[in-house]
């Protein structure tokens, strides 16, 4: 039986393992374990880039230098599909990238142009010619793939609408949830948390300086919430201690008369070294707050979820679809609006709930049954091709 050979653009991976390079990490190892035995697995990975991973025997690691994503679109990648004679090509980097003459499956992880609208940044023209041409070669990369593979079904549906791939030649792949979120004794989490980060009786949310988070509104938030007579804590996690963006968030912390430590905390962001922090961070909370103004997927959302934390948002991008009926429906916008509905939940007990039917909905985001789907495109697509 002939060897198949699987060429993956790994480049996401990383030490530390979150967002796109979190997916590349979670699909490929299953894709080990799942995908038949006469397939020869090829990751290209940055050199440096400190992976901690078990392969198998079949696993062959390709390191390269660390580049931009144009270069390794356009050039990288091409030279080592004719090197390497792949029979697939799976890119799980939705970066800059051609018609490599292979069956090609590239997943798909946001529309840049909604990111853009929601972060509401201003660009020079200079910036603004260098992102258009990143991503007129980044849509050309997907209109040249066999599959798309999205991270959820607006980011499907998104796909199709912004950069007119038929529906036939896409489908879903969503990303998930670590089984360690699950199960945590919530008792047990809040005396953890207690000790490590001295918060109780708190909101959690996050700020680790995209602007699409919105976490300039918590300030407003804060105040709102200690004007109806609250006594709460906001934990604000994902922070970098020495940057701009927390210097000013600070400051305007301090000119709503919040004080640190007893009206807010500040929480470095945790590495997956620090897994069980975040995880007891999560069960801990009384509220998740997710004041995001986009999404593609909606990860912190759909982690606290599965803490069985009770959890407010907006119903926009994908975190309508994350949330389903669970949340608690906010105006992301309205600091008033947001406190009112933490007061109203903090009446209604909201926070004393198990959330059992919500932690069971949350198992529907599961890196298994996402890799299982992405191995039978892959076998499927090779098919086509004999």
């Amino acid at each position: 039986m002939a060897t198949k050979t699987l060429l993956i653009d790994a480049t996401s991976m990383g030490e530390d393992q979150k967002g796109v390079g979190k997916y590349a990490h979670e699909v490929i190892n299953r894709l080990d374990q799942i995908l038949p035995n006469d397939w020869k697995i090829l990751p290209i990975v940055f050199r440096g880039s400190q992976l901690r991973v078990d392969w198998s025997k079949r696993v062959f690691v390709l390191e390269v230098t660390a580049q931009s994503g144009l270069r390794l679109g356009l050039h990288t990648m091409s030279r080592l599909v004719a090197k390497h004679g792949p029979d697939i090509l799976l890119r799980i980097c939705d970066s800059s990238g051609k018609d490599y003459g292979v069956p090609t499956l590239t997943v798909c992880h946001d529309i840049n142009g909604l990111i853009t609208q929601a972060q509401r940044s201003r660009s020079s023209i200079f910036r603004r010619s260098i992102d258009y041409f990143k991503e007129y070669f980044r849509i050309l990369a997907m209109a040249s793939s066999a599959m798309v593979i999205c991270n959820s079904s607006f980011t499907r549906q998104q796909v199709v609408k912004n950069y007119r791939i038929p529906f036939d030649r896409t489908a879903i792949g969503y990303c998930g949830v670590d089984e360690r979120f699950y199960g945590v004794d919530r008792a047990k989490a809040a005396q953890r948390t207690k000790n490590t980060f001295g918060c109780e009786g708190y909101v959690l949310c996050f700020a680790t300086g995209d602007t699409r988070e919105n976490y300039e509104t918590l300030p407003a938030v804060a105040a709102a919430t200690k004007r109806l007579g609250l006594n709460i804590q906001y934990v604000i996690a994902g922070v970098n201690d020495n940057s701009q963006y927390i210097r000013v968030l600070e400051e305007k912390l301090r000119e709503h008369a919040l004080i640190k430590q007893q009206d807010y905390v500040f929480v470095p962001f945790l590495g997956s070294d620090m897994q069980q922090q975040l995880c007891d961070l999560y069960t801990a909370a009384d509220y998740y707050l997710e004041l995001s103004l986009h999404e593609g997927f909606g990860m912190q959302l759909a982690e606290a979820m599965a803490c069985g934390t009770t959890c407010l948002g907006s119903r926009h991008s994908a975190l309508s679809e994350v949330g389903g009926e669970f949340m608690l429906c906010i105006d992301q916008e309205d600091p008033e609006n947001i406190a009112e509905v933490i007061s109203l939940g903090y009446q209604r007990n909201e926070h004393l709930k198990s959330h059992g039917d919500q932690v069971q909905y949350t198992q529907r985001f599961s890196w298994d049954g996402t890799a299982k789907a992405i191995a039978e495109h892959l076998i499927s697509q090779l098919e086509k091709s004999a």
